[in-house]
């Protein structure tokens, strides 16, 4: 996971809590929803590094080709560490240096992903997929900070 241009990663778990399987006039073979635990970072030059939990929701459509598509919203927190110096002035103009200034946000995520499946015995047994979402980091200068960010990544089933 990288904020687009910048370097990242995320590394989680999720638990599948419902299948479905459709009527034999869909296009798709199966649909599942699933909750993750995620935790990653990514790095900005110059601006901050960003380390963030999230638990999210996802739901899953799978095509019978391999391919599949999923959407996902996730709640977390983030905390930013800014790269640099920073000055800070009191009301008496008094100047002050602190160093490692860190924040803390609220988090949301919004994102959908398309991949491919690897199978063997009719059990997906890993996943490829790209998925590109936005990050709301929350207040941000009373604001929201709004984040792109590109994920490609990689998912094994382990038991």
């Amino acid at each position: 996971m990288g904020s687009v241009i910048y370097p990242g990663f995320r590394l989680g778990t999720e638990k599948v809590y419902q299948y479905k399987y459709p009527e034999m006039t869909k296009k798709w073979a199966y649909m599942e929803k699933s909750i993750g635990l995620n935790t990653g970072m990514y790095h900005h030059k110059t601006f901050h590094t960003n380390y963030f939990i999230t638990a999210e929701w996802q739901s899953r459509k799978f095509y019978p080709n391999g391919l599949f598509i999923d959407s996902s919203l996730g709640f977390g927190g983030s905390r930013t560490i800014l790269d640099g110096n920073v000055y800070i002035v009191s009301d008496d103009g008094h100047v002050s240096q602190k160093e490692c200034q860190t924040y803390n946000y609220g988090l949301i995520t919004l994102g959908g992903s398309i991949g491919y499946t690897f199978c063997y015995n009719n059990k997906i047994q890993a996943m490829t997929f790209l998925k590109p979402s936005i990050l709301f980091m929350f207040p941000y200068n009373s604001l929201a900070f709004l984040r792109p960010v590109v994920e490609l990544g990689f998912a094994v089933d382990l038991f």
